[in-house]
């Protein structure tokens, strides 16, 4: 889904058993990213001063999600 403020969607970290979905903020520098990890853990992180896509998905592909969604 993608407006005027901003672009939202599922988004592939490659971790199995891992689903991912990014606000993008156009307006704003800003970014935020869910996980679900394993069907368990629920992790939200917010990025301000920055919407870069990529940055906000290089620190949830840090965290050692694989482990988590393994438990």
């Amino acid at each position: 889904m993608e407006d005027d403020s901003k672009k939202q969607g599922s988004v592939d970290l490659g971790v199995k058993d891992v689903v991912a979905y990014q606000t993008i903020y156009k307006k704003d520098p800003r970014a935020e990213v869910a996980l679900i990890a394993g069907d368990r853990f629920l992790i939200q992180i917010e990025s301000q001063g920055s919407n870069d896509p990529q940055r906000i998905s290089s620190v949830a592909q840090s965290i050692k999600l694989s482990e988590l969604a393994g438990r």
